[in-house]
């Protein structure tokens, strides 16, 4: 939706990590190189500011793509949701490999991107 301004969120970092195990302080080890023999799933996490905090609960619709280095859609995973007036800080996480070390994830580039609908 070109030329209208968001009116529901601000966008604040995109993370990613490829344990799901929470560390001290509920942080996790974030990073931007994998060793394909350790990784069987990888996350990503987006943050957002809810322009909405305290005034009222709205929908979101997202779907977050991750593509290899030649533009190829790896996967496709929709987020969509109700954000509650409730949450200043909006996460969305999502992942995507299998369950074998090694199997999924070859070497190279990833891009992961969130397509929003819901300005």
């Amino acid at each position: 939706m070109a030329g209208k301004e968001n009116t529901n969120y601000i966008f604040r970092n995109m993370k990613v990590y490829s344990s799901t195990e929470w560390l001290a302080d509920n942080k996790k080890k974030y990073r931007s190189v994998f060793d394909k023999f350790d990784s069987s799933y990888v996350y990503k996490e987006f943050l957002f500011f809810n322009l909405h905090f305290k005034k009222k609960d709205w929908d979101l619709k997202m779907e977050i793509v991750c593509r290899d280095q030649i533009k190829n859609e790896i996967c496709r995973l929709n987020c969509d949701r109700t954000v509650s007036k409730n949450s200043n800080l909006l996460f969305a996480r999502e992942g995507w490999g299998t369950h074998n070390i090694g199997s999924y994830w070859q070497i190279g580039t990833y891009t992961w991107s969130a397509e929003i609908d819901g300005k």
